[in-house]
């Protein structure tokens, strides 16, 4: 029987093993296929990440090349105290968090001082308990393969989309964004505010001019340009300010159907 000795240690809010070839109580062929290191508990074993894994209760799994992996069975001779050594008993790194966190002496702190002194309602109490326990086993989108996120809509100021985590959270990890650049331009971002004031100008003059040329359709410099060209040169041009508000905003198949005809449409008439 091989045996080999295991160091169990907390790596803040993980759990892991140091695995040390030099101990002389393992035996020559285990510190021959094993090195040095430290190794991070997790869903999937990874050598190059010095990440392990259990497989049940009693054993766990360690890679010891890149494509290869052994298992370490616990044994039953040793006592309690020799077998939190050997390997960690547990790969639930929330677990720490939510020790750490302790909302539950938070709750009775809470009621003790602060729900007989009217700070706080009973529902309130509870809802923050439960809020931190939520957080507390959410785990960390760095461990989590399979995130969920939600994008908003663009924000006005600076046109960008919060990123938010559903199902993971990022601790200010900077591998992960927060934020990314719109794919539009927003109503309330600075460039759409001015896009819209120059339009509207636009369309106020041209609906002016719509009504000179339709009160004074007889003048003779009116009659002489052609009272049709004109009125249809006018609408041309409104259509093709109004298709100036479909270009910007969040998208859709309506508007985007929109946006192409009422160009299509304004240019015509033009010819």
């Amino acid at each position: 029987m091989n045996i080999i000795y295991l160091t169990h240690k907390s790596m803040n809010s993980d759990r892991g093993i140091i695995v040390d070839t030099k101990n002389s109580l393992n035996s020559e062929l285990v510190n021959s296929i094993f090195t040095n290191g430290e190794f991070k508990c997790d869903e999937e074993i990874n050598y190059n990440k010095k990440t392990i894994t259990i497989e049940n209760e009693d054993r766990i799994i360690i890679p010891i090349s890149e494509n290869k992996s052994i298992i370490l069975k616990q044994m039953d001779t040793i006592n309690h105290h020799q077998t939190m050594d050997m390997f960690p008993y547990n790969t639930f790194s929330e677990i720490n968090v939510f020790e750490n966190n302790d909302p539950i002496s938070i709750l009775f702190a809470h009621l003790y001082y602060n729900f007989y002194n009217g700070n706080q309602t009973f529902e309130d109490i509870i809802n923050e308990c439960c809020d931190i326990i939520d957080y507390s086993f959410t785990p960390n989108c760095k461990n989590y393969s399979k995130i969920k996120i939600k994008v908003s809509d663009c924000e006005g100021k600076d046109n960008m989309r919060t990123i938010e985590y559903l199902n993971c959270k990022t601790n200010n990890d900077t591998d992960f964004y927060t934020k990314i650049k719109c794919d539009y331009i927003s109503y309330t971002n600075f460039k759409g505010i001015i896009i819209i004031v120059v339009t509207t100008i636009a369309f106020l003059i041209e609906l002016y001019f719509l009504s000179t040329i339709i009160i004074h359709r007889k003048e003779r410099c009116i009659y002489v340009g052609g009272l049709y060209f004109l009125v249809c040169l006018i609408l041309s041009s409104i259509i093709l300010d109004v298709s100036v508000f479909y270009w910007f905003g969040k998208y859709s198949k309506r508007k985007c159907i929109i946006k192409f005809w009422t160009i299509i449409i304004g240019v015509r008439k033009n010819t």
